[in-house]
């Protein structure tokens, strides 16, 4: 089966997907990712027109909600309810993301689609979870003040980091993810956090974006003052390779602003990557 990939955003995240792509919605199955590409996640608008306009031509629109837990309006924004009784539309998730569960590799499919369902059934093992992801799932799904501490934690810590980078002249993309997208003045900067024994995700392997963006995960207070201080001395370093990639107003992104972070980095390695 052939798969298209489809990224719609709005508003500040416009420039990573376009609405334009419904255009180009034929008979061929699509994957939409959510907040993991488009920090902000869709426009759940442009996710309901994709949906209708695969219903129309039986294209079949495969939602990725992976990172949506995050977002304080999850369940408006989700679009598993439709996809329970549509045939044209499955909604893909798991507990990796939100419970923090990537070991137990757990995670589901909602879909109306009953032959799609049985066609993934036959392709997959005949145990595919565990009874220890069964009995971990079940728990954290009992917990829902889990959920609410996160997102409130995350809220202000996601905050506090956005205000950090921003004051050092970086571009960082509104998120509602427990990650931010960062636009940097040049290609080597994660090479150069690397070299303080800080790991960022590299954005290069994007569709959408350059070498010139990273993702960088939002942590507790202390990993994130030590990100923001990494940041600081990575942009007063000499010798960027790369010259710093034009925005939309013209002139280099990300100049001049390096103030606020100071301190000597320890040597053991934090990975930062959303």
């Amino acid at each position: 089966m052939k798969l298209g990939c489809v990224i719609m955003a709005s508003g500040e995240g416009k420039r990573f997907g376009s609405n334009k792509m419904l255009a180009d919605i034929y008979g061929e199955p699509l994957i939409a990712r959510t907040i993991d590409s488009v920090p902000r996640g869709f426009d759940p608008r442009a996710i309901d027109a994709a949906a209708c306009r695969c219903e129309q031509v039986g294209a079949l629109l495969v939602v990725d909600e992976c990172f949506l837990g995050f977002a304080p309006d999850a369940r408006e924004r989700s679009v598993a309810a439709r996809a329970a009784c549509s045939r044209h539309v499955a909604v893909l998730s798991a507990f990796t993301k939100l419970y923090g569960m990537a070991g137990l590799r757990l995670g589901y499919l909602i879909s109306g689609n009953t032959q799609l369902i049985e066609g993934i059934r036959r392709a997959g093992q005949a145990w595919p979870v565990s009874s220890v992801a069964e009995a971990a799932s079940i728990a954290a799904l009992e917990d829902v003040e889990y959920v609410s501490r996160t997102r409130d934690v995350l809220a202000g810590e996601r905050a506090w980091l956005s205000h950090e980078l921003s004051s050092l002249g970086l571009s960082v993309v509104p998120s509602d993810a427990n990650f931010l997208l960062v636009r940097t003045p040049a290609k080597d900067i994660p090479e150069r956090l690397y070299k303080q024994g800080v790991l960022v995700r590299t954005c290069d392997s994007f569709s959408v974006l350059s070498r010139f963006w990273c993702r960088v995960a939002v942590r507790t207070r202390k990993e994130n003052a030590r990100l923001a201080m990494a940041f600081g001395r990575a942009l007063r370093a000499e010798g960027a390779s790369g010259e710093g990639e034009p925005d939309e107003r013209g002139g280099a992104s990300c100049s001049g602003a390096m103030a606020g972070a100071d301190g000597r980095g320890s040597a053991k390695e934090v990975d930062t990557r959303g």
